[in-house]
Formats: structure tokens, sequence, C-alpha cells
């Protein structure tokens, strides 16, 4: 029977939703407080837009929650709702990631990387990173034959680290977390106004070129040899991984690093000679992204104008730079460094194949492989030019010979951790970077001068040159080396603790690659001349990146569509919780019982109005409040 000589047809409706809220909360509080959420810092998950689709994982503006459980409970139990796993650097397969897909919510890895997938490989990035945007899209080579090409992908799961303590905490949570009742859960929050594809979000003004800063470097100054055929030595600073905050890319970067210890090895060497040829250093940023910026800079080179500082240094004038001009124009070989670093004795010429004058890359290869003292041999494999820099500057001079230097011996990356956050220190042979270096500076000394004008004695002299002091160092702090002694620490002094994380950021009107500025910091302290440029384009100028600034409303657009345009989503903010979740039926105890009460609140409501009358009339208490007003 309801309430109805105790409550009248005006205050009913109020005293029974009051009753139903009422005993919600208490329902609710029979089984525990409000959740008491933890904070814990995290590497978060991303989001990329390429020109057709997204590209990683982002989560709706409330966050992503699930609960715990570790990879030995998830593959021993199956559970059907979809959890975070936790999952040890040494199971951090392809295969694990296979049998994750589109099961999980997210997986939570450490950012301890010492603990390595063995023998099994990983490596998120494509079988052929970047074919697309090379010089044989349509090539069958597997360089990265252990790639599994979801760095490229949209996630259906959300990939962050945290440090060794936070994981070792939330994995006692993850221990038998299945068994428990209320269980252990996280919140994900990574939300990002990315949307669709680049083009939709750069016009929404909710994403940023993927760019950061090219260098270009010449030993002798631009005025004076802008008369002078090139050399131009090239290589990538930038890496990636699947937690991009976690990429180190330890062979990737060695390239930029050894290219650089050479270049002052040169400069030792052969500092009262007058070379027949000039060297142009070219380092290049957010190759990993369709070779972004080594295509905007072929571009640039490939121009008669001179380049303009896009960022200014000290001392310099924002003018064009007198002698950066045609500089491809005056181009005999490029020389690219690929990965190195892998304890091999030698390096290996790779060219391209079916591109390019075969002719003029095979006497390339040759005078590589003849120099005296040279320890450079000709690759056994057929797959042509592997991933490099150098793609980008074939592709706008197909007449130059090109070759890339690497310790690969056949068709096929001796890496095993392409973009990976495992390709760190520990997967990097230092002595063999110095060895690699010493080789670059006979290579280079033969191409600059010619293999008849360098005697044995003189490119043993450059190859001696090398401070393997100052690249050691140099090594371990950009690479992350456990223990960062000698000049190691001074690297950590001056530019902050290694190691220097080596993803691409977004177009910026500042350095914010410590490792190219580290590199800048070595061409300064060489006096050479230097001009830093942007990796997507100048302002008011459409180069290789597909992007083109407009000053009118000052902001980016797509230019073509046909080129790499890749762009990183404007953050909302992004937040890791933990904290206990309440059983699955105990939401629908809840919901059952508000159903009920709702239904109830219904039902007394139509019998009050039956036990009033069908019509309301006015009560006495009414009657006199009309009055008064």
């Amino acid at each position: 029977m309801c309430i109805r000589d105790s409550i009248n047809a005006e205050y009913g409706g109020s005293w029974l939703t009051m009753l139903v809220l009422l005993l919600l909360l208490l329902c609710s509080g029979a089984w525990g407080s409000v959740p008491m959420y933890t904070v814990i810092g995290m590497r978060e998950p991303f989001r990329i837009l390429s020109g057709t689709s997204e590209i990683g994982w982002g989560s709706s503006y409330g966050g992503a929650v699930a609960g715990l459980v570790t990879l030995e409970d998830w593959r021993s139990s199956s559970p059907r709702e979809r959890m975070a796993v936790m999952v040890p650097g040494e199971e951090y397969t392809v295969e694990t990631l296979a049998a994750l897909k589109d099961k999980v919510t997210a997986v939570v890895l450490s950012q301890n990387a010492t603990h390595r997938p063995n023998p099994s490989m990983c490596s998120t990035a494509s079988k052929f990173p970047n074919k697309q945007w090379g010089i044989d899209p349509d090539s069958d080579t597997e360089w990265n034959r252990y790639g599994n090409g979801e760095l490229m992908a949209r996630a259906s799961y959300a990939t962050l680290s945290v440090d060794q303590a936070d994981w070792q905490a939330l994995l006692e949570k993850a221990e038998g977390n299945l068994e428990r009742s209320p269980r252990y859960a996280i919140e994900v929050t990574a939300f990002m106004w990315a949307t669709t594809d680049t083009q939709t979000c750069l016009r929404r003004g909710f994403c940023d070129p993927i760019g950061g800063t090219n260098m270009l470097a010449s030993l002798q100054n631009w005025t004076q040899v802008q008369h002078k055929n090139v050399v131009l030595a090239v290589a990538s600073v930038d890496s990636d991984a699947a937690v991009r905050g976690d990429a180190i890319g330890a062979r990737a970067i060695s390239g930029a690093i050894a290219l650089a210890a050479a270049a002052g090895a040169l400069s030792r060497c052969q500092q009262n000679d007058v070379s027949t040829r000039n060297i142009v250093f070219a380092f290049t940023d957010a190759d990993q992204w369709g070779y972004t910026g080594s295509r905007a800079l072929a571009n640039q080179l490939g121009k008669t104008d001179d380049i303009s500082p896009y960022l200014v240094l000290t001392n310099q004038s924002s003018e064009p730079v007198q002698g950066t001009g045609g500089i491809l124009d005056r181009t005999d070989y490029i020389l690219g460094v690929g990965e190195i670093g892998a304890d091999s004795p030698s390096l290996f010429s790779h060219v391209p194949k079916d591109f390019g004058d075969a002719k003029a890359q095979k006497e390339l290869q040759n005078l590589l492989a003849k120099q005296p003292g040279a320890n450079i041999k000709q690759a056994n494999g057929t797959g042509g030019l592997p991933p490099s820099a150098v793609h980008s500057y074939l592709l706008n001079r197909d007449t130059i010979p090109g070759v890339v230097l690497s310790e690969d011996l056949n068709s096929e990356l001796s890496n095993r951790y392409v973009s990976s956050t495992f390709d760190n220190y520990d997967n990097l042979s230092p002595a063999s970077v110095v060895r690699a270096t010493q080789q670059l500076s006979r290579a280079l000394a033969v191409l600059s001068n010619g293999a008849d004008e360098m005697s044995t004695t003189k490119l043993d002299e450059c190859a001696n040159a090398v401070n393997s002091t100052l690249l050691l160092g140099w090594l371990e702090w950009a690479t992350g080396s456990p223990v960062c002694s000698g000049s190691c620490s001074e690297f950590a002094a001056k530019y902050g603790p290694g190691p220097v994380h080596s993803y691409s950021s977004i177009v910026q009107s500042s350095l914010t690659s410590r490792l190219t500025q580290s590199l800048l910091d070595e061409f300064v302290h060489l006096k050479s001349s230097v001009v830093l440029t942007q990796a997507v384009s100048p302002v008011r100028d459409s180069l290789g990146s597909g992007l083109k600034f407009t000053s009118r409303r000052r902001s980016w657009k797509v230019h073509d569509a046909s080129e790499p345009i890749f762009s990183e989503s404007k953050w909302k903010y992004t937040q890791l919780r933990v904290f206990k979740q309440d059983p699955v039926w105990l939401d629908w105890v809840i919901l059952g019982v508000g159903l009920v009460l709702l239904m109830g609140h219904v039902y007394c409501g139509h019998r009050l109005l039956n036990t009033t009358g069908t019509h309301w009339r006015p009560t006495a208490a009414h009657q006199t409040r009309s009055a008064l007003d």
C-alpha cells in the first residue's frame, strides 16, 4: 500500500525521488566507499595522423578503464572482458602482440628495457620501413623481417610504460587479480583532439605537423667553396617506438654520431690540405615518418636559391646563406650511414637496384672497396638500397651515384629491434661504432680528394684522428648507458641525463632535439659553417613534405596529398590512475534496484492520483495561499 495518507499529491513525487536516491546511495555504499585513485606517472600512448587515417591510440575524454592482469593469468584464464595486461620485457614479442590484438584495453610495459625478448625479436616497424616513400615502392625485399607494421597502424589497445618501481607495484596488484573482488583496475586517459586524417585535423586546428629541425654543415666556409663539387654525407637523427617516449634508436642514431665524429677527424687530418671536393654533412629529423626531413632538405638542396636559416645561430644573419644554393647540382657522390654498432668488423656498401646510373654506382662501390687499407666490402644482397635518407636525395637527382654504408651484409637488417624500446645501449657495440667511424673517415677522405691523391699513410692518419674517447662518451650518453663517466658525464652535465629519446617532435620555433643540439655544438667547435632548416618546409614555400604554411591564416594546410603528411594531435591531458573496481554484477544490482524503485515511483504516483481524484483539486491550504497572494 502506497503512502497515500501521509504524502499528498503535490509532494509525493519529490519524496519518492529522494527515497530512490537514498536507497541507491546505500546500496552502492554497502560494498565500499568511493574509489580511492592513485595517480601514477606514465609515458603515454600517442595518436598520429597520416594523409588517410589515424595511427596509434587515443582515449575518450573520460579515459578507458580496465582491470589489471598479468600476461600469464590472461593466457591461462582468457577473460571475456578487455583488461590491462602487464607484459614483461622478455615477453614483449611480435607473437605476444598478435595474441593481444583486439582482445585487451591496454598493454603496460616497464621503462626498464634491460629485460629484452630473446631469442624472439620485437619490431613494430614494417618489413620495409618507408617503402612507399623510397626509390622502389614496389620492392618485395623484407629488410626488417621481424617487423609487424603496427607502428604505422591504428592500435586496438593503448601501449604505455611506467618506471620500474611503479611497474613492480602494479604487478603486485595484477597477480591473482582475477580472483579478487573488488579488483584492481587502471584508468588510462590520453585524450587528443585528433580526428580522421591530417587534412581534416589541420583544417580544424587540432594537430601540428611532425617535423623537427634539419642541420646542414660544411667544414669549409660556404662562400669559399660555393663553386666546388660536393660529397654529400647524410644520416638521420630520429627513431621511434610503440611508446614514443621510450624511443632511443641506438643503432639508428649511431650513424649520425659517427658521421659527426668522422667530420672531426677530417678537420684534423686535412686542416692544411685543400680537398678537391667539399664535404657537406646533412642531418635530418622526422625521417621515420616518410623521410619527411630528408625529402624537405633534398628539395631545398635541389633549388638554385641560397637557403635561409630557419633557426638563426649566434652571430648569424637571417639572410640566405651564400653558397648553399644548388648543392645537388654540384654533388658528385652521396654517402649515407645506415645502422651500425652490430659488432661487425666490416662495413658493407649498398647501392640502388634498377635505379639511376648503375655504372656510376658500381664505380663508387669499387672506389670505396679499393682504397688503401679499406675494410668496406660490397654487400651480398640483391635487395637494393636499405631504408635510409639517401632515398630522398636520389629521388631528387637520380643521376648522382649514392651508397649506404652499414654493417648489414645481406638484404636484411641485423638489428632485430628496429623502432623498439629495446634498441638501446644494450643493443649496441660501441667498439664497432668506433671502427665504423674510422672507416667513414677514410671513405670521406678518398671521396673528397680522389683515391690517387690519398696515400695509405694519410688515410691511416685520418682514421687515427677519430677521438674515440669523445665518441664513446657521446654514445653512452645518447643511448642510455647504465654507467656514465668521463666524456659521458660531460654530455650529461651539458644537455641533461641520457638517453636522448630520439622520437621526432612537431614543428616548433626552437631546437628541441638534444641529439641535434649536441651535433650542432660539435660542428661549431670545429668552426664549421652550419645552417639549421625546418624538417617540414620553410614559411611560404612547399617542399617534399606535402604541407605548406599559409601566412594569411598562420596555419598549415595540405599542399600535396601524395607526399608524406604526418601530424601529431594536440593533447588535452594524459593521466594514469589505479583504483579498486567494483565487480560488474554490483553495477547490474544497482541498475536493477534503480529500475524497481523507478517503477514503484510511477506506480505509487498513479495510486495517489487515483486516491485524490483524476483531476487535481486545490486543498484548503492552497486556497488560503492563493487568497493571500
